[in-house]
């Protein structure tokens, strides 16, 4: 076996400090196909394609307006601190463009937890109209109330 080396002998080196640790990262994003992210065109923000709209489907994710990925022109209110994200909610959704300006039309009500399928259908005798309605409320307390647009325009 090898013997020691003579003193003196060479002193390690000092451990880096925690702030002298510098990191260069190179992120590609591509999609499925190998398309650059910054190459993906999104598709334009019409979903009806000149038909009228029959139903509008969404995931109830609770909270305030702020937290919402709508990405509409959209007007929400929050009340009393807005919704939990941890108590049933009850929505009620109707069309706004009622006919004769005073007759509601209930499309939805039904009690949702946090991540259930919301499906609002049109009314049985017409499509949905331009804009809907929706209150929510917990513990029959209104915690939020919000507007839809279903013209497919927005």
């Amino acid at each position: 076996s090898p013997s020691p080396s003579e003193p003196p002998s060479p002193s390690p080196s000092n451990m880096p400090t925690p702030g002298e640790c510098e990191v260069d990262v190179e992120i590609k994003c591509t999609d499925n196909s190998g398309t650059d992210c910054k190459e993906i065109v999104p598709p334009p923000p019409q979903c009806n394609l000149g038909r009228e709209i029959e139903v509008v489907t969404f995931t109830y994710i609770g909270g305030r307006c702020e937290q919402s990925s709508n990405t509409q022109e959209d007007t929400c209110e929050d009340f009393n601190g807005g919704p939990s994200k941890v108590a049933e909610s009850s929505i009620v959704c109707f069309d706004e463009n009622t006919s004769d300006g005073v007759t509601i039309v209930i499309l939805y009500d039904g009690i949702v937890s946090v991540g259930d399928i919301v499906t609002v259908p049109a009314s049985s005798s017409a499509p949905l109209g331009s804009k809907i309605s929706c209150e929510i409320s917990q513990d029959d307390v209104k915690k939020q109330s919000l507007t839809i647009v279903t013209s497919g325009d927005n």
